[in-house]
C-alpha cells in the first residue's frame, strides 16, 4: 500500500542534533594527557594531578553552564502553538455544525478562519468502536466494519466537496460568507485493509457479512483487500502506514479479531520523543516544522505612506515571534535609526550614561515622549499573519513558499477517543506543545442508538465546548457537553457561594464568654492525666 496521497503531504522530520560528546572529550584532552613519572618529581605529581581533576572540573561545569543556557533558551523560544483569535472558533463551528451548508455567520464579520479545513481520523479507533457499540446493540459480533467510516463521512459537510461562493461579486472590504471546505483523510494501518486472510481485515468477519457486503475481494497475489478502503486511496484520501509483526518487548502482535474482541475506546498512546510520535501526530501537528520562534529570517515589508511621500515594499531583516497553526507566521522588523532609540547594541557596559550621539535622545517612558508619527512606525515593525509568499531565509533568493509545503506546516483537527502523552524521559517544551494541540484540534466521538441504528456523533473537549457556547451559541446546542457549560458554570458559583455564607457566619457568631470563662478556669493539664499514672503503675 502505498503511503500518504498528494494533498497529505508533510514535511520532512528535521534531522537530530550532532552528537558533542566528542567537542567535550576534544576540551578535556590536555588536561587528562598522561604524564610520564619519571619527568615529574615524586612532590608535584600529586599537585599535578590536584591541578588536572581540578581544571576538568571546571571545564566540565563550563560545558554544563553552556548546554543549561542553550536548553533554556531552546525552550524559550520552542513554538507553544497557542492559537488566538477568531479564525479557530470558525473552524469549529463549521467542524461540528450538522448541516451541510455549515453555521449561519456574523453578517458583519463573516467567516474569518481558513479556506480549507483540515480533519483526520483514526480510523482504527472508530471501526473497533463501531464494531463493539452494534455488538452492545445488537448482540450479533462481528469484527471491524468500514460502515463506520461512511457515517463519519455522511456527518455535515466531512464528505468534502468545494462550497458555493455565497457572494462571487463582494469587495475586498467586505465580509467573506463562504463557508470553508472540509477536507477529510482516514488513517489507518495497511494491516487492516490488505492481509492474507479474509478475516484480519475490515469487513471480512464473519464469512456470511463479508459475502453479504462484498468489500473484501481477493488479488493476483494471493492477498485480499477491502477495495472500498482501496478506492479512498484513489480520492487522495487515505493516509496508510505498515506496522510491525510484534510489539514492543518481542511479543507478537495481536489479531484483529482479538483486538476487537478486548477493544476498549479510550487508550492511551505514548511516546518519548517529537521524533518517535505516532503516524497520526505526525501528519497532524505541523505548526512549527518550517520556521520556529526565534529564527532570523527576511520578510517583504509593505509599503506605506511617511507624510506625502510613498515608501515601497523592501526586504528586511526580521525575527519570526509566533508561528500560528494555520502556517503564517508573526515577524517583527529590526529598526535601528530614529532620534528615540531603544534598542542599543553597542556601549553597553559601564555605568549608565547619556550617549554622545547628537541623534539620541534618552527620554522617560512613556507615549507623550514620542511623536504620534514614531510610534505609528514602531507599530508598522510587526507583521502579523505573514504567509510563507513573503518570507525567504537570510541571504536567499528564493521565497519559503518555493522550497517548502507550506499546507503540510499547519495543525489539522483530528477525531479519536484515544489520548497521546509523552514518557516520564520527555522536555517540558514537547509536553506543553502537545497539550496545546490536544486542547485545541483534538475530538473525540460517540455512537448515539436510534431506532434506524447508531448515529455518529462528534464530541467536543473543554475548550472547543467552551468556543462553541461563547461564539456559536446555536451550534453548541445540540452537544451536551457545550450546552451544559451554564449550568456547570452556575452550580460553581453556587458552590463558591454557600462556602463563602458559611464563613461569615463563623466570623459573625464568636465564642460565647461562658465558653470562654470555662476554657479559662479549667485549662487542660500539661502532662498525662493522674489516672493514666495510676493504671500504669498497677500494672507495673
Amino acid at each position: 500500500m502505498s503511503a500518504v496521497g498528494s494533498q497529505a503531504g508533510r514535511l520532512a522530520a528535521p534531522s537530530p542534533l550532532p552528537f558533542r560528546a566528542s567537542a567535550r572529550v576534544r576540551h578535556l584532552a590536555p588536561l587528562l594527557r598522561p604524564v610520564p613519572v619519571e619527568a615529574v618529581p615524586f612532590e608535584t605529581s600529586a599537585l599535578v594531578l590536584a591541578a588536572a581533576l581540578a581544571g576538568s572540573a571546571a571545564v566540565a561545569a563550563a560545558v554544563h553552564r553552556r548546554d543549561a543556557a542553550a536548553t533554556k533558551r531552546s525552550s524559550r523560544v520552542r513554538r507553544r502553538a497557542m492559537v488566538t483569535g477568531v479564525g479557530w472558533t470558525d473552524e469549529l463551528a463549521r467542524i461540528f455544525d450538522p448541516r451541510e451548508e455549515g453555521p449561519d455567520w456574523d453578517p458583519q464579520h463573516g467567516y474569518r478562519g481558513r479556506p480549507q479545513v483540515q480533519l483526520l481520523l483514526d480510523a482504527e479507533d472508530i471501526v473497533h468502536s463501531y464494531a463493539k457499540a452494534k455488538y452492545e446493540q445488537t448482540g450479533k459480533w462481528t469484527g471491524p466494519l468500514s460502515e463506520s467510516i461512511i457515517k463519519c463521512l455522511e456527518y455535515g459537510a466531512w464528505g468534502g466537496g468545494e462550497p458555493e461562493e455565497v457572494n462571487p461579486n463582494r469587495a475586498l472590504t467586505d465580509p467573506n460568507m463562504t463557508p470553508p471546505e472540509i477536507l477529510t483523510f482516514v488513517a489507518m494501518p495497511a494491516d487492516l485493509i490488505q492481509a492474507v486472510q479474509p478475516d484480519q481485515i475490515v469487513d471480512g468477519y464473519p464469512e456470511e457479512l463479508r459475502q453479504e457486503l462484498g468489500n473484501v475481494v481477493p488479488t493476483d497475489d494471493g492477498y485480499f483487500i477491502n477495495a472500498f478502503l482501496r478506492s479512498l486511496q484513489d480520492d487522495d484520501r487515505l493516509i496508510t502506514w505498515s506496522r510491525p509483526k510484534r510489539m514492543p518487548g518481542g511479543a507478537p502482535k495481536p489479531s484483529t479479531l482479538m483486538t476487537q474482541k478486548y477493544y476498549k475506546p479510550g487508550g492511551i498512546i505514548s511516546y518519548r520523543k517529537p521524533l518517535a510520535k505516532p503516524m497520526i501526530l505526525s501528519q497532524a501537528m505541523g505548526a512549527g516544522i518550517a520556521l520556529k520562534v526565534g529564527d532570523m529570517v527576511e520578510a517583504l515589508k509593505p509599503g506605506r505612506f511617511i507624510g506625502d511621500a510613498w515608501l515601497p515594499s523592501k526586504w528586511e531583516k526580521a525575527e519570526v515571534k509566533a508561528a500560528n497553526y494555520d502556517g503564517t507566521y508573526d515577524v517583527q522588523f529590526f529598526q535601528n535609526w530614529g532620534p528615540y532609540r531603544e534598542r542599543r547594541l553597542k556601549g553597553l557596559k559601564g555605568p549608565p550614561m547619556l550617549s554622545l550621539r547628537p541623534n539620541e535622545k534618552y527620554k522617560g517612558f512613556g507615549s507623550d515622549q514620542m511623536p504620534a508619527d514614531f510610534r505609528l512606525l514602531q507599530e508598522m515593525n510587526y507583521a502579523q499573519s505573514m504567509t510563507a509568499s513573503n518570507l525567504r531565509m537570510p541571504g536567499a533568493l528564493d521565497r519559503l513558499s518555493d522550497s517548502s509545503d507550506m499546507e503540510g506546516a499547519q495543525d489539522w483537527f483530528v477525531c479519536t477517543t484515544r489520548n497521546f502523552a509523552l514518557t516520564a524521559s520527555g522536555k517540558v517544551g514537547d509536553k506543553s506543545r502537545l497539550d496545546d494541540y490536544l486542547k485545541r484540534f483534538k475530538l473525540g466521538f460517540k455512537w448515539v442508538p436510534t431506532d434506524e441504528g447508531l448515529r455518529f456523533e462528534p464530541v467536543p473537549n473543554d475548550a472547543m465546548a467552551v468556543s462553541l457556547r461563547a461564539c456559536h451559541s446555536s451550534t453548541a446546542t445540540p452537544f451536551d457537553k457545550a450546552a451544559a457549560l451554564d449550568n456547570i458554570a452556575r452550580k460553581k458559583l453556587d458552590r463558591y457561594r454557600n462556602t463563602m455564607n458559611a464563613f461569615l457566619s463563623e466570623l459573625e457568631n464568636p465564642i460565647t464568654k461562658a465558653r470562654a470563662q470555662r476554657e479559662e478556669d479549667t485549662p487542660q493539664q500539661a502532662g498525662p492525666r493522674l489516672q493514666r499514672l495510676v493504671a500504669s503503675r498497677d500494672r507495673g
